[in-house]
This record gives structure tokens, C-alpha cells and sequence, in this order.
């Protein structure tokens, strides 16, 4: 499958951090996209983010589903880390989009998010698609936080779920898919983007061009300028240029429905008619 979907990447180590264990991988051919975002330490951390990326390839060309890819990653870095390849209790946490034609499936596990981005929809332009495995956002789901409290809690950073949890035989993977209409992108980003930048300030970035390779420079070179302590990584998928529009799927869905609260009307009017037939026959 040859993608005609554009796209922009980039991941940076950050000016804080000393090496980087974020991992991003672009596989246009496939409609794959992935950011791993790697923990445990030098020569743990990177080790993992890498072995997810090998994984889900794997998994994927074997014909498993994006988040029983995501699955087998898990299992991946417990191995791998028993085989002697990074530390024990290396981990990672994953988010993936895989494009066959305009549907979307998307998988993540740990905080590392996923967004719509629709630059010509009113008011906010992203959409959070990804839901976060992570303390504070239990408390959130729980209303025992706000979002603007989430976001300075000083365990924000603590996750609930990753990949490679030595405690954890199998990972809740989050999953959700859809249709990327024209003129809309999906955003995937470790939390090194996130913990600096909020929602609308994402926004203000997005908007600034519609080069997305300018965009994705812009919001990583934001994050280097404040000083954010993670490493940073981001990718921008674009819908293709045949895409339907926004609402075209509505529309028919909506005359279904009007087809099928007439179905018991058409049905009565088709057996009267029935009847008449043959009543003329009979004649």
C-alpha cells in the first residue's frame, strides 16, 4: 500500500536531557506511524522505545491488529530485557496510527498522546483522541481534579500503564478508530511536547503555517526555548488529497435513517399494490 498521506516528523533529545530515548518511526508505505517514548535510563530507556518499534513492525506484518501489535510490544521489552538487551524494568510507553486508505486505527498505551486536528472547525481545533494512562488523570475522571490542576500535579508524570511493566502480564491498550477527512491531520506526541505546551498553545503553533514540517519545527523549537526537561517528538499525518469531506458520511447516514422510519410506510403502500394486482388477475 503506497500512502498518499503527507506527513512530518521530528524528535529532538531537548536541552536539558543528555541522550534521547524517544523513538519515531514513519512507514508512509505502510500508513504506519509510531512514537515510543523510552524509560528506565542510558542504554534501558532507548533500548525499550526501540524494541517497541521493532515489535509492532513484526506484529504487524504477521497480520495482527494495531493494538495486538502494541500488545506484543509489551511482551517484547519483558523479553528482551530477560535475553540481556537493556536492564530489567526498561519500559515504554506508545502511541501509533495506522492509515488503510482514510480509516484510522490508533493505539497507545501510557501518556503518550494522539489529536484531530481540524483547522477549519470553530473554536478549538484539537481534539485529544488518546486518553491518557496516568495518575492524574484518574483523578480527573474521577472529578477529583480539574485539567488546569492536572497540569501542574506534582505526580503528573507518573503513569498507570506501560510497556514492559514487569507486574503487568497484559497492558490496557487504548484503542479507537475513524476516518481523517480532507483538510484534517493526526498528531502524535511523546509527553515532552505536552508537559510544555498546552491545548490552545498547540493551537497557536499549528496555526502559525500550513507547511506541517514548519509546524512540528515550530512546537519542538517552542518547547527547546523553554527549557522543557524530556526529550520532544512529534508527527503530523495528514489526510490525502482525495479524502471525502467533512459531513459527506453524515449526510448518508442521515438519509439511511430517513429511509428506514419511511421502511414501514413503503412496506404497506407495496402489499396494497400487491393486492390490487392480484385482484385484477382474479377478475
Amino acid at each position: 500500500m503506497v500512502s498518499q498521506h503527507p506527513y512530518a516528523s521530528r524528535s529532538e533529545t531537548g536541552p536539558v536531557a543528555d541522550h534521547n530515548e524517544d523513538r519515531v518511526l514513519a512507514r508512509p508505505e505502510q500508513g504506519l506511524w509510531v512514537v515510543a517514548d523510552g524509560m528506565g535510563g542510558h542504554e534501558a530507556g532507548e533500548v525499550a522505545s526501540e524494541v517497541v518499534i521493532e515489535a509492532i513492525e513484526e506484529a504487524l506484518a504477521d497480520g495482527r491488529s494495531l493494538a495486538q501489535a502494541v500488545q506484543h510490544a509489551h511482551q517484547a521489552i519483558k523479553y528482551a530485557a530477560e535475553s540481556g538487551r537493556g536492564a530489567v524494568g526498561m519500559g515504554s510507553t506508545v502511541v501509533a496510527v495506522r492509515l488503510d486508505g482514510h480509516d484510522y486505527e490508533l493505539a497507545w498505551v501510557g501518556d503518550s498522546r494522539a489529536y484531530l486536528w481540524d483547522p477549519g472547525k470553530d473554536g478549538d481545533c484539537l481534539i485529544q483522541l488518546s486518553h491518557d494512562h496516568s495518575f492524574v488523570q484518574r483523578l480527573v475522571d474521577t472529578g477529583n481534579l480539574t485539567d488546569a490542576e492536572a497540569r501542574i500535579h506534582p505526580h503528573r508524570n507518573i503513569i498507570t500503564q506501560s510497556l514492559g511493566a514487569v507486574d503487568i502480564d497484559a497492558v490496557d491498550v487504548g484503542a479507537v478508530n475513524g476516518r481523517l477527512y480532507r483538510g484534517q491531520h493526526i498528531l502524535l506526541c511523546s509527553d515532552g511536547l505536552t508537559d510544555v505546551l498546552d491545548d490552545a498553545e498547540l493551537c497557536d503553533f499549528l496555526r502559525q503555517s500550513r507547511d506541517i514540517q514548519q509546524q512540528v519545527d515550530a512546537l519542538v523549537e517552542e518547547v527547546i526555548r523553554r527549557e522543557g526537561r524530556d526529550n520532544i517528538s512529534v508527527q503530523v499525518i495528514s489526510a490525502a488529497p482525495d479524502a471525502p469531506l467533512p459531513g459527506s458520511d453524515a449526510m448518508s447516514a442521515g438519509a439511511l435513517r430517513d429511509l428506514t422510519r419511511r421502511m414501514p410506510l413503503l412496506t404497506v403502500l407495496v402489499l396494497i399494490l400487491v393486492l390490487i394486482l392480484l385482484a385484477a388477475a382474479l377478475l
